[in-house]
């Protein structure tokens, strides 16, 4: 088979901020072709681990990037900004220092809208020195309900941290990384706090003692991060931070996640113990398990020993009359081991859970499912369509054994709840986190110009591998193009509730292959080939159809991931894209997509 000049995916995922790396391979070799994206929202994938976790993890913006304005400088420290040897081999670590009589001078970062009663790992290295003039601080602080903050010293000569105030207890690491320390701390807010603070401050002062004017030495920084949880991961670069492809590991395998813009309406989306839940015959113990992020913030609701429904329930608005929507919940056995999700707003949508069994009945709505995300999580989900506007009222009704909701609880059995959902669309997409407000995620949209040297002008061939979890969904998705609109070629997803796929070029004389019947494998592969009049178009190892063309689009110079329209968007992972200069024969075009 020819070879490929651009593969993206397959085992060579590769993600940066603001792009995702594909590989240029004409040469015999790999070479980064940096593929933009744009979503300027921050979004959640599922990592390796089978964890949900924010895009990226990497809270703080800048992370590297001390000269911008995103860094609070609080008593005006001394910068030297990009003036060292990173741990990475860049020029891009800066110096700090405290010159004058006052106690420190800091730069801090402050991230706003969590969730209460989180923890937080914060870590950022610190060069290793020879001198024990060289401290500096370490603190994170937590405000917004009661404050609570720890901070610290750090010697920067043997990596130690000795624990200057505190009003919580941190957890202390210290890694050695070549000539640097890499400094972390992990500490849980007691407060009910609303937001954290991450510092890193220059010291006047040697284990408390203050030292002469004018001695305060430089330290030199690098790379902070701050990560909701109790783990610091591989540090994660970043600049704006909104821009990130997500590689999705939901399906088992690396895939590239492409999504439509969705708005999660309900508020608190993992605090059920809030005053916007309310509880009927039920009572909530906050931050009782590891949730499906692997953090201890999935919350407990217990059926309280009276007889009768016993319910968590938000009522917000959102709710358009004929729209359809998704409801959606991670829950998970805790005593009891059944639920029912309702709509009580009108319009129908009633549907029973069983989290032993997996196990669906849908009593009323458009749709139901339930999806296993291990240590015994599931996502229940319920499509239904309002059929008034204004405010949606959906509830978790607990239900014993039988599957009875009306029953005697005892104040002890329940289910563990997190990451609640309600968008407008008929499927769930990726986990939106709220807090006091609704959150949009934008679509996902990725490209790249200049590639004409990657793909043939007067033939090629463009080949795609997806995962479509919701084939019969409503709406369009362009999947992948080369060329701008009307000189290109493309696959995509007709807009309509058949799973029909077609390719076009948008040219004066063109063609256009529509494949006629219904896809039902989650996994689809394609191909389009072209030369002159000899064109194809494959899907999972069959010829589709062939057509000519009187004068085929030519001067391709972009490839387009994904779509704009966010009211069109269909669900796609995307596993492959990949680029060839010449049109593949039949047999080699067979070959290459059959699952």
């Amino acid at each position: 088979m020819a070879q490929t000049s651009l593969i993206i995916g397959d085992t060579n995922w590769a993600v940066k901020e603001d792009s995702l790396l594909g590989y240029n391979v004409i040469q015999n070799k790999y070479l980064p072709i940096p593929i933009d994206t744009a979503r300027a929202t921050t979004a959640t994938r599922v990592n390796e681990q089978g964890l949900i976790e924010i895009v990226p993890r990497n809270l703080l913006t800048y992370s590297q990037d001390y000269s911008n304005a995103n860094w609070i400088k609080s008593n005006s420290p001394t910068m030297t900004y990009n003036s060292a040897i990173a741990p990475n081999g860049t020029m891009t670590a800066s110096g700090i220092k405290s010159d004058n009589a006052l106690n420190y001078k800091s730069i801090n970062q402050t991230i706003s809208s969590i969730s209460p009663n989180s923890t937080f790992t914060y870590s950022i290295y610190v060069k290793k020195e020879t001198s024990e003039t060289f401290f500096g601080g370490l603190s994170l602080y937590f405000s917004g309900g009661t404050p609570k903050v720890f901070y610290g010293i750090v010697n920067a000569v043997n990596g130690t941290v000795t624990i200057a105030s505190s009003s919580i207890t941190p957890t202390i690491q210290i890694i050695s990384e070549g000539n640097y320390w890499r400094i972390i701390a992990t500490a849980t807010d007691t407060g009910s706090n609303t937001s954290v603070l991450a510092e890193y401050y220059a010291t006047f002062s040697q284990n408390g003692t203050s030292l002469a004017t004018g001695i305060g030495s430089v330290r030199t920084i690098w790379g902070a991060q701050l990560e909701q949880g109790s783990v610091a991961t591989e540090y994660f670069p970043t600049t704006n931070r909104l821009d990130i492809p997500r590689v999705d590991y939901s399906t088992g395998s690396a895939a590239l996640l492409v999504e439509p813009q969705r708005t999660n309406f309900f508020l608190r989306s993992e605090e059920f113990n809030d005053a916007n839940w309310v509880k009927i015959n039920a009572d909530v113990t906050a931050n009782n398990t590891i949730s499906p992020s692997g953090v201890l913030n999935a919350d407990k609701l217990i059926a309280t020993a009276v007889s009768g429904l016993h319910i968590a329930l938000q009522i917000t608005t959102g709710s358009i009359n004929g729209t359809t929507s998704t409801a959606s919940v991670f829950v998970k056995a805790a005593g009891l081991s059944n639920i029912t999700l309702l709509n009580n707003q009108g319009g129908g949508g009633i549907v029973d859970y069983n989290l032993l069994t997996g196990a669906v009945t849908l009593v009323s709505g458009v749709s139901a499912s339930i999806q296993n995300y291990g240590n015994g999580w599931y996502r229940c989900i319920m499509t239904f369509v309002p059929n008034t506007t204004g405010n949606f009222n959906i509830q978790v009704r607990l239900a014993d054994s039988s599957g009875n909701t009306t029953f005697t609880g005892n104040g002890v059995d329940g289910v563990f709840l997190w990451g609640f959902q309600v968008e407008a669309g008929a499927y769930p997409t990726s986990y939106i986190p709220t807090v006091a407000s609704t959150v949009t995620r934008n679509a996902d949209v990725l490209s790249r110009t200049g590639i004409s040297g990657l793909i043939g002008q007067d033939e090629g061939t463009l080949f795609c591998e997806i995962n479509l979890p919701n084939p019969l969904s409503n709406g369009g998705k362009i999947i992948v193009a080369i060329g701008t609109s009307p000189n290109r070629i493309y696959i995509a997803k007709e807009g309509s509730t058949t799973n029909f796929f077609q390719l076009a070029t948008q040219s004066s004389s063109g063609f256009n292959f529509i494949n006629s019947s219904v896809i039902t494998t989650p996994t689809i592969k394609f191909a389009i080939a072209y030369k002159g009049s000899n064109n194809a178009f494959y899907i999972n190892g069959s010829l589709i159809s062939s057509a000519s063309a009187v004068a085929n689009p030519t001067s391709f110079s972009n490839l387009l991931i994904g779509d704009t329209s966010p009211e069109t968007n269909t669900d796609i992972k995307i596993n492959s894209v990949q680029l060839y200069k010449t049109r593949l024969t039949n047999t080699e075009l067979a070959q290459l997509t059959t699952l």
